[in-house]
């Protein structure tokens, strides 16, 4: 009877010892714990585009494996901070896939810019996620408020400026802080690599009186 004990109790310390804990992060930088009992990794995303399509934005994915993987819900905000789901799309299993979405119906506001920001919450079958990093798309109409152009956006590092050279501009991350400020606008762009991960807001004053704002993904 003592070695049957023994005997459990060692099968029950093996299948604690071979359970693997895995992190990942969200795009706010929140450690996601995931726990299997085997050494497989989650999602693995290779890349995620956005990109115009007459009055649609078309989303594509692609992954290089698949563990344990659920669905992607595909997510949208104006903002950064209010995101709401677009829909659904099933994983394909443990294989490497490609995917695609399309949004019908971006946001196009006439009064502003029609700012898109998209994300994929990947989920597995036991509940955890994670997210991707975000992709932006403009529908806007073209208005003096709109016809100034940043990119890369994202960007990683340098953000480039075209169809403007005098104005006051700020750089204003999304807890409302100005990182960034110069009377004018400089003409070899904005230095980002040293900012953190996230949405920032874009505002130029220039010498009419017009208030241009745009909201710029870094990476």
């Amino acid at each position: 009877m003592q070695k049957l004990c023994v005997l459990i109790l060692f099968l029950f310390v093996s299948r604690l010892a071979s359970a693997q804990t895995i992190y990942s992060y969200d795009t706010s930088g929140n450690r996601i714990k995931r726990l299997y009992s085997s050494p497989p990794l989650p999602v693995t995303l290779i890349s995620f585009t956005a990109n115009k399509e007459g009055t649609t934005a078309l989303l594509n994915w692609q992954t290089s494996s698949e563990i344990n993987s659920d669905r992607f819900e595909v997510e949208r905000s104006q903002d950064g901070k209010k995101w709401m789901v677009l829909g659904s799309v099933a994983a394909n299993g443990d294989k490497a896939s490609r995917y695609v979405f399309v949004d019908k119906v971006p946001l196009d506001d006439r009064t502003r810019p029609g700012e898109n920001l998209y994300r994929l919450k990947m989920i597995d079958k036991d509940g955890t996620f994670a997210y991707s990093r975000i992709q932006s798309l403009d529908f806007g109409f073209q208005t003096e408020a709109n016809a100034i152009t940043f990119y890369p956006n994202p960007v990683k590092d340098l953000l480039k400026i075209k169809g403007a050279s005098t104005g006051k501009i700020q750089l204003i991350n999304n807890a409302g802080k100005v990182v960034y400020s110069a009377d004018n606008i400089p003409t070899e762009g904005i230095e980002m690599s040293n900012l953190s991960v996230g949405v920032y807001l874009v505002k130029i004053l220039i010498a009419d009186g017009s208030l241009i704002t745009k909201k710029i993904v870094k990476q």
